[in-house]
């Protein structure tokens, strides 16, 4: 997805400048930027999920008493997140190694890019500059995780408890999928329809707080704009038209020899 996700943003800036409508200078960049939004809401998703699942207390027995998966399933993650990096790095080898199989299917010459007519040849050099290309970022990355450690070798950590006025941490006390999500939900109130309820109880004076309770709604502008008056509008249809429905099987047999005359004057 991260590879579509760029080419689609390339395409788009490249589209935007080389185009001289005036209208394309302006739409195009306002899409861009709509991508970028909605890139930001998903890298914001990520953040809560992995969050909520492996920060903090454990929330319920069932997380309490995780256990890792087998090592089979560690490879295969191994091997996707491989992957999903190496067309990130270089997507163009990707590009062209999909490229190979396409043109073989539809019949024509291959021809990718720079690469020769054979195809084997075409795999292997695209793989070589896939690792060419690879190589580079892994020692790059080699030498800053390198100069990090050297940096940060004499440096003194010191771990303790945290502090809850002498009382003792539960799962209660840390963020909830809703506390981490609560600034996307205030930025786009509007647009989400958000509705909190917060139900308060003190012990005495207002400033000792006994309980609290969060309750908070998202309206669905999509269902309200589009699927409810859709599905009205089809029950309202089918209501119309259900007095052809009679159960006569003469009366359905008319229908069909209407239908065929209808569609072999059409076809004539």
């Amino acid at each position: 997805s991260d590879l579509g996700e760029w080419l689609l943003f390339n395409s788009l800036w490249q589209g935007a400048r080389e185009m001289s409508d005036g209208w394309s200078r302006v739409v195009l960049p306002l899409c861009v930027s709509l991508l970028g939004i909605v890139g930001a809401v998903a890298v914001a998703t990520m953040v809560k999920w992995f969050g909520i699942i492996f920060l903090g207390q454990p929330r319920s027995n069932q997380m309490l008493y995780a256990t890792e998966v087998e090592p089979s399933q560690h490879w295969a993650m191994f091997i996707g997140v491989m992957l999903a990096l190496a067309s990130i790095l270089y997507p163009f080898g990707f590009l062209s190694i999909i490229h190979i199989p396409i043109q073989t299917l539809s019949g024509s010459d291959f021809s990718a890019g720079n690469l020769e007519s054979s195809q084997v040849y075409g795999v292997i050099m695209t793989l070589s500059e896939l690792a060419g290309a690879s190589l580079k970022y892994i020692i790059l990355v080699f030498l800053l995780g390198s100069a990090i450690h050297l940096l940060n070798r004499n440096v003194i950590r010191k771990t303790g408890p945290s502090w809850n006025c002498g009382g003792d941490l539960t799962p209660r006390m840390q963020y909830s999928a809703a506390g981490v999500t609560m600034p996307i939900r205030i930025v786009f109130r509007r647009i989400l329809g958000s509705n909190p309820l917060v139900e308060k109880e003190f012990t005495g004076a207002r400033y000792f707080l006994n309980s609290l309770k969060y309750r908070g709604e998202l309206k669905a502008v999509f269902e309200d704009i589009l699927y409810r008056p859709s599905k009205a509008s089809l029950l309202w249809l089918a209501k119309k038209i259900r007095f052809i429905q009679t159960g006569n099987i003469h009366l359905y047999l008319g229908y069909v020899l209407i239908t065929l005359v209808v569609v072999l004057f059409l076809g004539n």
